[in-house]
């Protein structure tokens, strides 16, 4: 009576007749699969990219419900299709769900969500906190799920727009690699088999770019869970999510970078795998400098010399925001670097009447434009050494526009107006001992957070240790490390003491640390170590 009840009211929707086979229920472009306690439905055609709808008979009556994960907690390519949508169709599609008696809420919070806004936020920005936003559902009582439906439909007609540009991109990989032949696994996610490996293809969410994963022979062909990370922004992870096959997959690059591909498939043939998983850690530095960035969309790394700020500046830029000089990008700061390089400035060009002078951008409103043009992706700019630079001169009212997100400023040179985009952040860097570091903290420190790097000794133990350093050696440069420090001021970060061997650190000392000392202290390595065996 229950399936005879879905059934009978899907025929009145669609105006189809309902076709049988054991199971199984086809109803125009609906399928039900009927279970022990409930009844699937899922569309037809991409049933693998939509979402099922459940349907479940209770005591008090029938509940549908719409997940846009599995059931077992995975997060899978449903939601992230939602990513692709405008704001405005977004919108369209759930405000008829809102206005209802269905209640949309993400899991994580556990929460009805009474906001379209809320709602609509919580699709479009699951980069800042994956782990509360990834679990979105939908569910109702009701015997006449219309506004279910509908958004459910409208979904597979909004795909439908795309899937043939998708399924060209998907040909042109296959051809590439020279696929024998490939399985959906779920989603936009497939699995092929090619003379180089088994690759998984994924598509990037909110773009036509796909990414490319050499996993393991042994993978068994089930659909590869996906496993929620706070720290993961941009492609090739899908709403801050990366495919787990326990660590068997090596990243090897985008579609749209075919030589990359075929470099990494011949390295990772020669030798073990040393590329870069999706699944590498991050250092507690690197945590709390996404977290710093995630929250307030600027910060600023101070510290002396050789404490990693810039390494740590790159590595979190790969990781919010992906491809480096598409989503993010590194100005060296330096005294002859100006407002007319970095933000917008006049330029000389040729006309036929000779020389004349037109505004062009900078580097800084080159990716201010790139990232208002992509909003489901993130952007980075990274000014290196800012104490280096003029900042007055480099940034002049760029301070007031990163430090107040939707306020407008007004280029001088255009006259248009700026508002920078909340998916652009800003991450500088800074020498605390260079002295002009003193002339320019205040206007800084006031606008920016800050995340201090420090000389750390348990960061150069586990370098050391990585090198297969003795830990007699070791204890020696974690003692030469202490004692020039206290003479220096705790100025001499831990990477000046990087070296592969015992004698590369020795040649380190004499030709980097030595100047130091000289200079500074007018004293000698000798007078220095002199009681370090």
């Amino acid at each position: 009576m229950f399936v005879h009840r879905i059934v009978s009211f899907l025929v009145n929707y669609t105006g189809e007749d309902a076709i049988y086979e054991d199971d199984r229920v086809s109803v125009g472009l609906f399928d039900l699969r009927i279970l022990a306690d409930a009844v699937e439905i899922r569309s037809s055609i991409f049933g693998g990219v939509l979402p099922p709808i459940k349907v479940i008979e209770t005591s008090s009556g029938t509940v549908w419900l719409l997940r846009f994960y599995e059931e077992d907690g995975r997060v899978v390519p449903y939601k992230p299709l939602l990513r692709d949508l405008e704001v405005e169709t977004l919108r369209d599609m759930f405000l008829p769900i809102l206005q209802s008696n269905y209640v949309a809420r993400f899991v994580e919070e556990g929460e009805r969500v009474k906001s379209l806004d809320d709602l609509v936020r919580g699709i479009r920005h699951p980069a800042l906190e994956p782990s509360r936003y990834a679990f979105l559902e939908i569910l109702g009582k009701t015997d006449e799920p219309y506004e279910l439906l509908n958004l459910h439909s409208k979904l597979r007609r909004l795909y439908a727009q795309v899937y043939p540009t998708r399924e060209k991109i998907l040909n042109d990989v296959a051809n590439q690699l020279e696929v024998s032949s490939y399985e959906r696994v779920g989603g936009e996610w497939q699995i092929m088999n090619t003379p180089r490996g088994k690759i998984l293809c994924s598509r990037e969410v909110g773009s036509k770019e796909y990414a490319l994963f050499l996993i393991e022979e042994r993978y068994s062909g089930e659909l590869p869970t996906f496993t929620s990370d706070p720290r993961m922004g941009n492609a090739p992870f899908v709403s801050g999510t990366v495919p787990d096959l326990s660590g068997d997959h090596v990243f090897l690059g985008y579609y749209s970078d075919w030589k990359r591909i075929l470099e990494n498939l011949e390295r990772v043939r020669k030798g073990p795998k040393v590329l870069i998983t999706m699944t590498e850690d991050l250092s507690p530095k690197e945590e709390e400098v996404m977290e710093v960035l995630y929250r307030y969309k600027r910060a600023i790394l101070i510290g002396p010399p050789g404490t990693g700020k810039t390494y740590v500046a790159q590595r979190v830029a790969e990781r919010i925001a992906g491809r480096e000089g598409w989503n993010w990008v590194l100005v060296q700061a330096s005294p002859s670097l100006r407002y007319e390089e970095f933000v917008e400035g006049l330029r000389p060009v040729k006309t036929s009447q000779g020389v004349a002078f037109e505004v062009q951008d900078g580097i800084f409103l080159r990716i201010v434009k790139r990232a208002k043009a992509h909003p489901t992706e993130r952007f980075m700019v990274i000014l290196d050494e800012m104490n280096r630079g003029n900042l007055p001169a480099i940034l002049g009212n760029l301070l007031y526009a990163i430090e107040y997100r939707g306020r407008p400023v007004i280029l001088p040179y255009s006259g248009s107006s700026l508002v920078i985009p909340d998916n652009l952040l800003f991450l500088g860097t800074l020498n605390e001992r260079d002295v002009t570091t003193l002339q320019i903290d205040q206007a800084i420190l006031r606008r920016f957070p800050v995340v201090f790097f420090e000389p750390d000794e348990e960061e150069l133990r586990a370098y050391l240790r990585g090198k297969n350093w003795s830990e007699n050696q070791i204890s020696w440069a974690i003692e030469t490390f202490r004692k020039l420090n206290r003479e220096l001021k705790n100025s001499l970060g831990h990477a000046y003491f990087f070296a592969s061997t015992p004698q590369d650190l020795r040649r380190k000392l004499r030709y980097f640390v030595l100047p130091l000392l000289r200079l500074r202290l007018g004293k000698d390595l000798e007078d220095v170590l002199e009681d370090v065996s």
